[in-house]
C-alpha cells in the first residue's frame, strides 16, 4: 500500500523530454483527439444545424481556451442546458485552463492544465479511457513509466458507511489530532484528507478505508477499473489513504506520479510529482442545478506550455478505421490494440454508447469509413481482430502481432 498523496510535490519540471512548448500543446491534443476527445466548444456550443457526424469531419477548429474564472460548474451547466445535445450519448470533451497566476517575463515557465471529461458514461470503460488518454498524455510528454495511485470511494450507500465509521474513529478523545483537523472535524471533515500534519498523516494511515466500505455494486465496478489497467500493463498502486471531498468525488479516484525511476547520467532519483489527477463526479451535477445525477469522470493534466500555444489551429484528420469492440473482454483488450493504432498514427473513430454489432457497423458505412476493425469475445481470447473492407465486405483476421505491420499497409 502506497502512501504517495500525503508526500508528493507540486510539479516543476513536467517534460523530461525537454520538447520545444510549441510542440507540446499540438501532442497532447493529438492524443485526445485519437481517443475521441473533442474541443470543449465544439460539442457543447456549436450550432444547431451542426450534427456529431459532421463535426467529426470538421477540417480545422480553434481549441477554445477557458477562462481560469469558468469554474467546472459552468462546463456542466452548459452541457445541461444545451438543447442539442443527445444525452443518451456520451461526450467526450477537452479544454485548457491558463495558469492561475500570470507572470508575464516568465510566460514560458508557467503551467496551465488540460482537462479531460466524458458525460453520459456510466461504466467502469470511462474511468478506463481517461485513464488510458492520460498515461499516453504523458508519454508523449516524457514521462517513463508514470505510476497510478487510485482508490475508490464508492457510490452514495458506500460514502454514508465510510463517513459514520471515519466520524466515529476521529472523534475518540484520545486521539492527538493536529488543532486545525480538530476544528476542521466540527466544520468540515473533508478537509482532514489532505492534511499533511506528521500527526495527522499517521492517524490516517489507521483510519477506516473507503476500499472496505463498498457495496457490492461499487465493488465490481473498482474491480472493473482495475482490470481495465492491468490490460494495459500500466503501474498502479491502490493507496487507502487517497481520499478527495465526499460532496464532489464519487466511485474512483486517481493521481498519476511521475516516476522515481533515476534519471540518465547518474543524475539523482527524481521526487514523487502530480502529473495528473481526477475521478469520477456522479452526484455533482445536482449541487449546481441539476434534478438529475450525471455520470461524468475527468482528469487534469498539468502541461508546461505557453498559455499563447492553446490557439493553435490544430488539424484533424478523417478516421480510417471504425473499431468495434464486443463484450467486456474485448473491450477490457482494446486499449492495448488503441495504442497499436495510435503508435502507427491510424486515425479511427470508436463508439462509446453502444455494444451492438449491427447498430456500428451502420454508424460505419454511413460515415463512408474505409474499415471496420472488430473485436469480439472470440477474438479477446484468440489475441487477433477482424479487418473488413467496408465498401467491399472483405475482410481479414489479424493477430495482434501482426496488426501495426497490416495497419501500415493499408496507409
Amino acid at each position: 500500500m502506497v502512501k504517495t498523496s500525503s508526500i508528493s510535490k507540486p510539479v516543476h519540471n513536467l517534460s523530461p523530454k525537454k520538447l520545444d512548448s510549441s510542440r507540446i500543446f499540438e501532442k497532447v491534443v493529438e492524443v485526445a483527439n485519437f481517443y475521441g476527445f473533442r474541443p470543449y466548444i465544439e460539442i457543447m456550443e456549436r450550432p444547431k444545424s451542426v450534427s456529431d457526424e459532421q463535426a467529426i469531419f470538421a477540417p480545422v477548429e480553434k481549441v477554445r481556451q477557458v477562462d481560469t474564472s469558468r469554474k467546472q460548474g459552468s462546463i456542466i451547466e452548459t452541457y445541461l442546458k444545451n438543447e442539442t445535445i443527445n444525452h443518451e450519448d456520451p461526450k467526450l470533451v477537452y479544454f485548457y485552463t491558463e495558469p492561475r497566476e500570470r507572470n508575464k517575463e516568465k510566460l514560458e515557465e508557467e503551467h496551465g492544465r488540460f482537462n479531460l471529461e466524458i458525460f453520459g458514461l456510466q461504466r467502469s470503460i470511462g474511468e478506463a479511457t481517461i485513464l488510458r488518454t492520460c498515461l499516453s498524455i504523458l508519454e508523449e510528454m516524457g514521462h517513463i513509466e508514470p505510476t497510478i495511485s487510485i482508490n475508490s470511494m464508492g457510490d452514495k450507500e458506500s460514502m454514508l458507511r465510510f463517513s459514520r465509521e471515519y466520524l466515529a474513529y476521529y472523534k475518540r478523545p484520545s486521539l492527538d489530532m493536529h488543532a486545525t483537523c480538530r476544528e476542521n472535524l466540527k466544520k468540515n471533515p473533508s478537509k482532514m484528507f489532505s492534511c499533511r500534519n506528521e500527526r495527522c498523516v499517521a492517524l490516517r494511515e489507521e483510519a477506516p478505508q473507503t476500499i472496505s466500505c463498498l457495496s457490492e455494486t461499487s465493488r465490481i465496478h473498482f474491480k472493473e477499473v482495475l482490470e481495465f489497467l492491468e490490460a494495459m500493463h500500466a503501474s498502479y498502486e491502490i493507496d487507502s489513504t487517497l481520499v478527495r471531498d465526499t460532496d464532489r468525488f464519487c466511485e474512483t479516484i486517481f493521481e498519476i506520479h511521475r516516476s522515481a525511476r533515476n534519471k540518465e547520467d547518474g543524475e539523482e532519483t527524481l521526487p514523487a510529482q502530480i502529473l495528473a489527477h481526477g475521478g469520477r463526479y456522479n452526484y455533482f451535477a445536482r449541487k449546481i442545478g441539476s434534478k438529475k445525477d450525471i455520470p461524468i469522470v475527468g482528469a487534469s493534466i498539468a502541461l508546461s506550455a505557453p498559455a499563447h500555444t492553446a490557439k493553435s489551429l490544430i488539424h484533424k484528420r478523417k478516421p480510417k478505421i471504425y473499431f468495434i469492440q464486443l463484450g467486456h473482454e474485448a473491450t477490457r483488450k482494446s486499449f492495448p490494440v488503441l495504442e497499436i493504432l495510435r503508435k502507427v498514427r491510424m486515425p479511427l473513430l470508436q463508439s462509446h454508447g453502444t455494444n451492438q454489432l449491427i447498430g456500428q457497423l451502420s454508424i460505419a458505412e454511413k460515415l463512408a469509413i474505409p474499415y471496420t476493425m472488430i473485436m469480439g469475445q472470440r477474438e479477446a481470447v484468440d489475441g487477433t481482430v477482424i479487418i473488413r473492407n467496408t465498401s467491399t465486405r472483405k475482410q481479414d483476421t489479424v493477430p495482434l502481432a501482426m496488426l501495426a505491420t497490416y495497419l501500415q499497409n493499408l496507409a
